[in-house]
């Protein structure tokens, strides 16, 4: 009687360990013995969910890294560029204007358009409004607005050779043009890439 009761339950672990595997679709299966979710990859090779999303992590947290990395080479490297306006020759950077977008009734939106036929890479675009009140030749500063665009390093804008490009968006306030006058300058810094 005892060895027919082994034999049972030797028989019964047998049969339960060699269904390992419920399958839930035919790209999804559950590990019994494991408690995991398998999929299937596409090179045929069964893989557990919760090792896949390990992986996945760690290539995420190794390209964090490498972002720190270039961005704290470009940061070491950052040089003013130098500019020019709109000419038939264009080599290196080139100004060719704004665009206003619309923002609020006292101040503007303005793209810088650029074109960068230089070896560098833009990474900001720092730019500067003085607005005067101008009475009988006499000019009063009222107001300096300066702003920043900052490229991504992964950002597809600055880099070398790509065409015509606009930024988006640097403030300008407003001004009546009649008793008022502006200025603004534009300072573009840039690196020579890895």
């Amino acid at each position: 009687m005892k060895i027919k009761n082994v034999l049972i339950i030797l028989l019964f672990i047998f049969i339960t360990s060699c269904n390992k595997y419920e399958y839930v679709d035919s790209q999804t299966r559950f590990n019994k013995q494991s408690g995991e979710i398998e999929k299937l990859s596409s090179k045929g090779e069964w893989g557990s969910v919760s090792q896949k999303l390990i992986e996945v992590e760690e290539q995420r947290l190794i390209e964090v890294k490498l972002k720190e990395e270039r961005t704290r080479q470009r940061d070491n490297s950052l040089v003013v560029l130098p500019y020019k306006n709109y000419t038939s020759d264009v080599k290196g950077i080139v100004y060719l204007g704004t665009e206003t977008q619309p923002y609020s009734k006292d101040k503007s939106r303005k793209s810088i358009i650029l074109l960068n036929d230089s070896n560098f890479e833009i990474e900001s675009l720092i730019t500067s409004v003085l607005t005067y009140d101008v009475v009988e030749g006499d000019s009063t500063l009222i107001s300096t607005i300066r702003d920043t665009i900052l490229l991504d390093i992964d950002s597809h804008l600055g880099k070398p050779r790509q065409g015509k490009e606009s930024y988006c968006c640097v403030t300008f306030p407003s001004y009546n043009g009649l008793y008022q006058g502006q200025e603004w300058s534009l300072k573009i810094m840039g690196w020579k890439g890895p």
